[in-house]
């Protein structure tokens, strides 16, 4: 029989390696967040009309609100009809 001590340690170590794993696991998923963001910023630099075209996309598929400015206080709201 092991003692209560050991398994208690066993227990903390096994919890410590899991919790040391999801954070690598969040630290990895945020690079990965900000490569994507980092990509698609120089995208939209080389190509602007590629913004364009999501905010058209994102309209159509619905959900979306999206504002347009034209001027300083001249702003026309877009929304997907329901």
């Amino acid at each position: 029989m092991v003692p209560a001590e050991l398994r208690r340690a066993a227990a903390e170590v096994a919890t410590a390696r899991a919790q040391g794993q999801a954070a690598l696991e969040r630290a990895r998923a945020e690079v990965a967040a900000t490569r994507a963001l980092g990509n698609a910023a120089r995208m939209v630099a080389e190509q602007p009309a590629l913004l364009q075209l999501r905010t058209l996309q994102a309209v159509e598929a619905g959900g979306a609100t999206v504002v347009l400015t034209t001027a300083p206080g001249q702003e026309t709201v877009a929304r997907p009809a329901p």
